[in-house]
């Protein structure tokens, strides 16, 4: 098989004369394969081979015996009109060449045809078939594609005007009209009145613009019902680039919409269950934390006196391992004093829940404050070695809130971060729209949850057993209602610079 020739193309050769007949087939040879080339030697030869093969070209003499080349193309083309036939013949009459054009011949060749000739005829005719053949796929393919749309999609298409001017029957079907109640009329026809005109006003002025629109329309059915469709209106363009109608492609979506209206009325009610819920049960914890907090208190004060007096009492010179002795006992009261801290935390919290916490206001000096803390850790800060860096770009910025509680929230912070940390924090300021920035940041693993990390006896769910051992839950949540208090705003985020959590506190400037 050559690649030169031609492949798939089935030509059927009549001619009586064997001398020309021979030296055609040998040029038809040297154009298609062999097993393409069907030869006869007569009309009635030849219509017999085109009823028993699929013939693509018919090359046929004119006078012939038994039955002559113009009597055999009637007859083909009885059977196949649209195939293309070259006729050749000796005599150059008007008689046969007026029958030629009666057949619709496409080719009338005066013999002897050279090969070079005969060759450019085949090669136009084959490739016009090619493309015929093209066509008709492409033509198939898409009634099997309006096909498979009209099955399953609601269709119609308009005029420039809005007009119908085709409806398919799902279309009928939904809407309850006929085609012929349909065609002509406007698509208004099927315009729900609930449907807002802003709709419709952005759809034309879509489309009009010559692009796709789509969105979801409620359409009016005829008995006064609706139905939900998505749609797509496509305008349809001339050769000219000019706009010749729309195309309007819809999906049944009413059920779609039904469900979802009820998934999402279920979860409205679902939620304010769960929010009458955590009420109550914020309610009932409350009322047991300060049942708790009172409960503990007054043992706790008990154990720090007491250490307090053992403290003075084994300070006499004759008690031996005195020193190991103040060592432990001042271990347990630095713990009461710890356990106190939350204690007083949990009913500062109940307080600033019920709003009965009282602040006082005056102007500090934010420096001082973060001084007095740290060196109330110093000993902690030196035991485990941790390196504190400070960047104050600006000294003497007094700010205005409640010193005492902004001490206890910043000691909170800070006390985390020494907690929590690895060995390094960052303390910074910096002035931004008339606030003072405070920046805590700690190298540490950082916070994962720092959505819920300020809830009351919520605490990170990571990896890091250091913090999750070492957690109350309070702290921050703590933090957090001292500072909605005061008017803070309080922010977390993960460290670029360090890697851990970094805190980010803006506090409200009063000049001195």
């Amino acid at each position: 098989m050559s690649k030169d020739k031609i492949q798939n193309f089935n030509i059927l050769y009549v001619e009586d004369e064997e001398i020309i007949r021979v030296h055609t087939a040998r040029i038809l040879g040297r154009i298609i394969e062999k097993e393409n080339i069907f030869i006869a030697q007569n009309g009635a030869e030849g219509l017999q081979a085109f009823e028993t093969v699929k013939i693509d070209l018919v090359i046929s003499d004119v006078m012939m015996p038994i039955l002559d080349g113009l009597v055999m193309i009637e007859e083909i083309k009885k059977i196949d009109k649209k195939v293309p036939i070259i006729l050749t013949t000796a005599f150059d009459s008007p008689e046969y060449f007026l029958k030629a054009i009666e057949l619709n011949i496409d080719k009338y060749a005066i013999k002897p045809i050279s090969g070079a000739k005969l060759k450019n005829i085949i090669l136009d005719i084959y490739k016009k078939t090619l493309l015929k053949r093209e066509l008709s796929e492409q033509s198939k393919l898409l009634n099997e594609y309006k096909h498979a749309i009209d099955e399953s999609s609601i269709v119609s298409k308009a005029d420039k005007k809005g007009r119908i001017t085709y409806v398919n029957d799902l279309f009928c079907q939904y809407s309850g009209y006929v085609r012929e109640e349909l065609i002509g009329k406007p698509h208004n026809i099927v315009r729900h009145p609930e449907t807002d005109s802003k709709i419709f006003k952005n759809l034309w002025n879509t489309i009009l613009d010559k692009k796709i629109w789509r969105g979801r329309i409620k359409n009016r059915t005829k008995n006064g019902g609706f139905y939900i469709v998505e749609t797509v209106i496509t305008p349809i363009l001339n050769s000219k680039g000019e706009i010749k109608e729309f195309i309007s492609i819809r999906q049944d979506v009413t059920d779609f919409v039904k469900v979802g209206r009820e998934l999402i009325e279920q979860k409205h009610k679902e939620k304010e269950n769960e929010k009458r819920h955590l009420e109550e049960l914020h309610k009932t914890k409350d009322s047991f934390l300060v049942v708790f907090t009172h409960e503990l208190k007054t043992p706790l004060n008990a154990i720090i006196n007491f250490a307090s007096f053992a403290i003075r009492r084994l300070n006499k010179p004759d008690i031996k391992s005195k020193e190991k002795i103040i060592d432990m006992i001042e271990t347990v009261k630095e713990n009461g004093h710890d356990m106190l801290d939350i204690v007083n935390s949990i009913l500062d919290i109940s307080k600033l829940k019920a709003n009965k916490m009282t602040f006082v206001i005056t102007n500090f000096d934010m420096n001082d404050v973060v001084e007095e803390i740290v060196q109330r850790y110093s000993s902690l800060i030196e035991k485990d070695g941790i390196e504190i860096k400070y960047d104050f770009n600006h000294q003497n910025i007094k700010i205005y809130s409640d010193r005492n509680r902004v001490k206890q929230l910043l000691s909170n912070l800070i006390s985390n971060a020494i907690k929590y940390g690895d060995n390094l924090i960052k303390i910074s300021t910096k002035l931004e729209s008339e606030k003072l920035i405070l920046i805590l940041e700690d190298n540490g693993k950082g916070i994962k949850n720092k959505d819920g990390i300020f809830e009351l006896f919520e605490q990170d769910e990571s990896d890091d057993m250091k913090r999750t051992a070492k957690g109350t839950g309070v702290g921050l949540h703590f933090v957090k209602l001292l500072c909605d208090g005061l008017d803070i705003d309080l922010s977390l985020k993960d460290s670029e610079s360090l890697g851990g959590a970094e805190f980010i506190l803006k506090f409200k400037i009063k000049e001195k």
